[in-house]
């Protein structure tokens, strides 16, 4: 349990991190990159929404505070990628999952709690997420704008978001063989959640910054 905690103060932490530098580089961000300061912002009050519902409330809407930020997630990473790769495979895809996890959230709000919705749910957003960062690998592999790949903070969203929703669909599948090792013991399963979104942010941190640094390059040099 107190690993499970650990985890998940150190989750939180690392989204406001990445909170607090957007909003240091506001002026500097570009729209696209002020989506990705929504999601910091989002993901902030989600988690002191959450932890309120524990201490206050007995964890009594944890569910639908995580269901909602989901949804968000979906809306504003497709958003983001879209903007790089506006391709008719990209716009159908967009459509196809904001609908799709728009109809399970509505879905959960009336069959509350349901867990193999929310499995559903879970899997519709992970797959979907992780096809957006294939299609714009894809993308940057036709349109290379820099001999540096490791230099485009697009890269780093983009492996942020393969490596993040690749865990959590893993350790979705493979729900039913973890409990049923782990028996009633899902400390482990909550926390390997929390340390994928560990990672998440941190790369989106590393991201954010690196673009800052590259506009400020850009803003510098002789026209």
């Amino acid at each position: 349990m107190i690993f499970l905690k650990i985890s998940s103060y150190i989750q939180a932490i690392s989204s406001f991190i990445l909170f607090i530098l957007f909003i240091i580089n506001y002026s500097t961000v570009n729209n696209n990159f002020k989506v990705i300061g929504v999601l910091a912002t989002i993901s902030t009050i989600g988690n002191i929404l959450q932890e309120i519902s524990v201490t206050f409330m007995n964890g009594a809407y944890v569910n639908q505070i995580g269901e909602a930020y989901q949804l968000l997630l979906v809306i504003l990473i497709s958003l983001f990628f879209l903007n790089l790769n506006k391709t008719k495979l990209s716009i159908v895809l967009f459509y196809i999952l904001v609908a799709s996890c728009s109809v399970c959230w509505v879905l959960l709000l009336v069959y509350l709690n349901h867990n193999f919705l929310f499995s559903v749910y879970s899997i519709i957003t992970y797959v979907g997420l992780i096809l957006f960062a294939v299609l714009y690998f894809l993308y940057l592999l036709k349109y290379l704008p820099s001999d540096n790949l490791l230099a485009i903070p697009e890269f780093w969203i983009a492996s942020a978001v393969l490596f993040n929703f690749s865990g959590y669909l893993i350790i979705t599948l493979s729900y039913g063989y973890l409990v049923e090792i782990l028996k009633e013991n899902t400390i482990l399963y909550w926390s390997m959640y929390n340390l994928f979104s560990v990672v998440f942010f941190s790369l989106l941190s590393y991201a954010l910054l690196l673009h800052v640094e590259n506009v400020k390059v850009t803003k510098h040099e002789p026209k």
